[in-house]
């Protein structure tokens, strides 16, 4: 559900429902639209549609009444965390499609095989599944549209990308390659390294007293290792220690450690190579979240009142509650009255 993310603090208004769908009066309005981004309507009829596909899904559902703390939610009502959620999410795949039209991008048939291959798993399969066909068409398109400019703003991490950043970020690829001696006691731990000094193996010593399992049995060998793989300030002994001499006793949280480091090498490139690639995927994706950023700093963006207001303090945006509290409702939830002291889709 990490496309549903709850960011939304607002109450706005109660939903009621009528026959199958979201389509009570609380969510009706004369101007039939939800938001406009720069004129692009978000109508209140679809949005209301797909709240009702997110709010009967039962793992969706399930899911957001799990964050709230909630067991259960009066029927033909949605948390207005979810509501708000999705309309800031809706408003973000505007602002997408907005941005595409300006750069005169077209959504390639590549796009859309991306997208229909991807979104199963984005959603989960078993969530996919459940959405009707109209549902998915509509997040396909979006989706693909989100490619199209990705494509633009986010060109592919390309093998020469890979090659120059492992000449630039050598130094974070060297290993450590070393052993160690775990013991409960500065004591016990002082005491060995005077035996070590005195010519004892550190190897026979560290499968006779290590209480670490996985290396003490190993005589104490931890293998070759890049910075960031133990907890500090082990990892930076790792990096620091004169090579081929026992250190001074090291406290962590397990207990205190003689290290003794015996090498320490530059990791091939193939062994480094998805590290790299996920990092500068991130940044990728980070600078093209700056890129959008920027570009909505000049778009309008309407919420229609009952709905709230639109802040885009970053790429997500939120929904904050508008200024009075909305009419109450020509029509009552689904049962003949309205439930007392219960939140309902932006309800209190």
């Amino acid at each position: 559900m990490s496309s549903l993310r709850i960011s939304i603090v607002a109450a706005l208004a109660v939903v009621a429902v009528a026959g199958a769908g979201l389509a009570g009066a609380a969510l009706s309005n004369s101007a039939g639209w939800v938001a406009r981004v720069e004129g692009r309507e978000i109508a209140e009829e679809e949005f209301v549609a797909e709240l009702e596909e997110l709010r009967a899904n039962d793992q969706i559902f399930s899911g957001v009444l799990q964050q709230l703390g909630q067991e259960r939610f009066p029927e033909g009502a949605v948390p207005a965390e979810l509501g708000a959620a999705w309309l800031a999410r809706r408003i973000q795949d505007e602002l997408v499609a907005r941005e595409a039209d300006r750069r005169g991008l077209r959504v390639s048939a590549g796009d859309r095989a991306t997208a229909e291959e991807a979104l199963p798993g984005q959603w989960s399969p078993e969530v996919w599944k459940v959405f009707s066909s109209d549902f998915q068409a509509r997040e396909i398109a979006r989706f693909a549209r989100r490619l199209a400019l990705e494509a633009v703003l986010r060109p592919p991490v390309t093998e020469a990308d890979l090659r120059a950043a492992y000449e630039e970020q050598k130094d974070q690829f060297l290993t450590a390659c070393a052993r160690h001696i775990l013991v409960e006691t500065l004591d016990e731990a002082t005491a060995l390294r005077e035996r070590i000094d005195a010519g004892e193996s550190f190897e026979d010593l560290a499968r006779e007293h290590s209480i670490d399992p996985g290396s003490g049995s190993q005589g104490g060998d931890l293998g070759c290792q890049l910075r960031g793989s133990y907890v500090e300030p082990f990892d930076s002994t790792t990096f620091t220690a004169e090579l081929g001499v026992v250190t001074e006793p090291v406290e962590t949280q397990f207990g205190f450690h003689l290290i003794r480091v015996d090498r320490r090498d530059l990791a091939p490139f193939e062994s480094v190579r998805d590290q790299l690639e996920q990092l500068l995927q991130e940044e990728s994706a980070a600078e093209f979240e700056s890129t959008m950023v920027a570009a909505q700093g000049d778009v309008h963006v309407d919420v229609n009142p009952r709905y709230g207001a639109y802040t885009p303090d970053d790429l997500t945006g939120r929904l904050v509650s508008p200024p009075e509290p909305p009419d109450p409702p020509d029509e009552l939830p689904v049962g003949g009255e309205e439930p007392a002291g219960e939140p309902t889709l932006f309800g209190p």
